[in-house]
């Protein structure tokens, strides 16, 4: 990926523009969470990963935010596409990036909606060293916004209370993810991904009344089906998640990675478990290229050699 973000080209209402020109009003709605958004990622560059359970949920987003977006969803798609070829030749051997799409109400002054696509490069040597760690999970003393509140299936803007989690969790760790409780102390979701654990055999999620229904996390439950892993979806608390024999989590742009600590605490020998590999392998495949390996190929041969050493058994507590 070019080392000159200048350089991207993002969307913005019609108009395909070099990012320092891709530009709003500050007095667009999105400034006050008034927006809603979705999240997708290349493949090898070549294509973009189930872009239409992507651009529905981000369409069922609008409807439930009463956000017109003045777009078709095929046009979406049709932005979407080609806003990764105008970008393809910024990527380098082995890249991917997000297609990050955005639509606001408009501005405060009325008018349309105003419709962006943003291009990322994915950052593969952040993460790359979790896939032989595992990552570091931080429970919040923030509490996930109740359904009855607020539908957690619209993926909007305005979370404010997530944000605050995060800012808890890096000052326990900087490098850790954020695990939030509904308001009954059930394991709801991380801020960024959807969480599963592995007990006895089974994996378990979340059900989705209080948490976003992951693309990531419905390819998981596709894999455990033809895999014929036993997977189910209910409330479950810290007390499952410490007595469970392994545990990981989904999300767009690495698709699976695993848990190694919970609130600072090694609960598990091996990084990834078993049943963890199993799916990720076929995760891999399902993707069309080896997950783990291309976060792992952006780093140097002696930056792979020490993961290698510092990845020893931890005793569980």
């Amino acid at each position: 990926m070019s080392d000159k973000p200048g350089q991207y080209t993002f969307y913005v209402n019609g108009e395909f523009l070099p990012m320092s020109q891709a530009k709003i009003s500050v007095l667009d709605s999105a400034l006050h969470g008034d927006s809603v958004y979705d999240t997708l990622r290349t493949v090898n560059g070549a294509r973009i990963y189930r872009i239409d359970e992507h651009v529905e949920r981000l369409f069922c987003s609008c409807r439930a935010a009463a956000i017109d977006p003045d777009i078709s969803p095929d046009d979406m798609k049709r932005i979407l596409n080609e806003l990764l070829d105008r970008n393809r030749h910024l990527l380098a051997n082995n890249d991917d990036a997000w297609l990050i799409p955005r639509i606001s109400s408009g501005s405060l002054l009325g008018g349309g909606p105003n419709v962006m696509v943003m291009f990322v490069h994915l950052p593969f040597r952040l993460y790359a060293k979790f896939f032989r760690l595992g990552i570091h999970v931080i429970v919040s003393s923030i509490r996930h916004v109740p359904p009855q509140c607020m539908d957690p299936k619209i993926k909007y803007d305005a979370r404010l209370f997530m944000h605050i989690a995060e800012r808890e969790t890096r000052r326990i760790d900087p490098e850790a993810a954020t695990l939030l409780l509904d308001i009954h102390g059930n394991v709801a979701e991380l801020t960024d991904a959807s969480f599963f654990i592995v007990r006895k055999g089974t994996v378990i999620t979340p059900t989705t009344r209080n948490v976003l229904p992951g693309v990531s996390r419905q390819v998981v439950l596709e894999l455990c089906a033809k895999l014929k892993i036993p997977a189910v979806e209910k409330d479950f608390q810290l007390y499952d998640v410490y007595n469970a024999d392994e545990a990981f989590r989904t999300g767009t742009s690495y698709r699976m990675m695993p848990v190694s600590q919970i609130n600072m605490r090694h609960l598990w020998k091996r990084v990834p478990g078993p049943i963890t590999q199993r799916l990720l392998d076929a995760y891999s495949e399902e993707f069309g290229l080896n997950i783990a390996e291309q976060y792992l190929s952006h780093l140097s041969s002696d930056e792979r050699a020490e993961l290698e050493k510092e990845k020893l058994p931890h005793g569980a507590e």
